[in-house]
């Protein structure tokens, strides 16, 4: 696990997990997110059993590609450089910053390997490496978009930082579902590249530099501020005043109000296709087909505590475990 001085260097500059949050195009962060973590103060947590775990994986899906190169390609000359040893993040132009797994340093390269683990194989295309001679395939494969921004990176930074070529990085990947492990190769482009250093360059100056904070979204650090900044009253009370409409609040309410009817008609959806799906299945366990599977089965209900007949018999008990959570706001429209 990283230390919390490379923690602490690692907060002040964009390292590689957050480019997909800040490019738009992450399914686990936005920029706000990214922009809370710069800006407040850092805040080290227990890591969760997610992360514990990925981190002790990691150094077992590293040994096991070792094993399997040297296996494959005996006279290869390779030494193995792991970052986190060492002062890291790696960084470049002050505020661009990456934090590889592990490097293979050969005479003329160096390749950035990066180990995940994965429960299935769903986003991920067909394995583009060959471990005989180091060999990347030419022909495209993919990758989900966070670990792909990830790699292209992390790349130009390696070759800053070791003073040797990087052409390429190298996803090991075990997927724990189907008990396999598969190499996926991440070329150099120089069009992508140059274009995600912009965006993240123009980004950075913006909202971290010039300390502009970016818009509100659905984000969890969003959600967060906006409870911060404006917390209900001790005691509860009202503010007791309503705020004059500009005209931009009737926009919001008219969207929200849109919004909501649109997720109304894609739950009676979701509920009409789930019932259609059910009766096709009847009285077998599910269906499977070309690419899917759907079951039906029975499942053990979940016990419950009767709180009626617990506050008939036993008030004392209730009143002795009841918490009073603290006041908080609701939001309605109408």
């Amino acid at each position: 696990m990283l230390t919390l001085e490379q923690l602490q260097r690692r907060q002040s500059c964009l390292t590689a997990s957050s480019v997909a949050s800040v490019l738009g195009i992450s399914k686990w962060g936005t920029g706000f997110d990214v922009y809370a973590s710069k800006t407040k103060p850092l805040e080290v947590d227990e890591p969760s059993p997610a992360q514990l775990r990925g981190h002790i994986f990691e150094a077992a899906i590293i040994d096991f590609f070792e094993r399997e190169l040297r296996a494959v390609n005996p006279d290869l000359e390779f030494d193995l450089v792991f970052p986190s040893e060492q002062e890291t993040p790696f960084t470049l132009e002050d505020w661009r910053g990456a934090t590889p797994d592990c490097l293979l340093v050969l005479d003329d390269e160096v390749i950035l390997i990066d180990a995940k683990t994965q429960r299935e194989r769903r986003d991920w295309g067909d394995t583009n490496f060959n471990y005989k001679g180091l060999e990347t395939g030419t022909r495209e494969t993919t990758i989900p978009l966070d670990y792909d921004c990830q790699m292209r990176w992390s790349m130009p930074i390696v070759q800053d930082t070791m003073d040797k070529p990087c052409h390429r990085s190298l996803l090991v990947v075990f997927f724990t579902l189907t008990d396999t492990f598969e190499v996926f190769s991440v070329d150099r482009n120089a069009c992508v590249e140059e274009q995600m250093v912009e965006n993240c360059r123009n980004w950075w100056w913006k909202h971290i530099v010039a300390g502009v904070e970016p818009e509100l979204d659905h984000s969890t650090s969003a959600c967060a501020a906006v409870k911060e900044r404006f917390p209900p009253r001790a005691d509860g009370s009202p503010a007791g005043e309503m705020r004059s409409d500009d005209g931009a609040g009737k926009t919001m309410v008219e969207q929200l109000k849109a919004v909501k009817l649109q997720k109304k008609a894609l739950e009676e959806e979701q509920k009409t296709l789930e019932n259609r799906l059910k009766a096709y299945i009847g009285d077998a366990d599910g269906i499977i087909g070309d690419g899917f599977k759907a079951t039906w089965k029975p499942q053990k209900g979940r016990a419950s505590i009767d709180m009626k007949r617990l506050k008939t018999d036993h008030p004392e008990i209730i009143s002795t475990y009841t918490k009073q959570e603290d006041f908080y706001k609701v939001l309605r429209i109408r």
